[in-house]
């Protein structure tokens, strides 16, 4: 199926556990900030690089 054909299918689908709607959210491309000093003190991380690192890996 196309991501357009999944996302008709996933609002035409009255239940939110479809497989199509988890189809078209796994498709999804992440977006994510840029870590920050300020994620890094609020998430207790050792560095910014850390967290650029787990970044890299999603």
């Amino acid at each position: 199926m196309t991501d357009e054909q999944l996302s008709d299918e996933a609002e035409a689908t009255v239940s939110a556990s479809s497989p199509e709607l988890w189809a078209l959210t796994a498709r999804r491309k992440l977006e994510l900030t840029e870590p920050d000093q300020v994620l890094t003190e609020r998430l207790n991380v050792h560095s910014v690089l850390c967290l650029r690192e787990v970044l890299d890996l999603l």
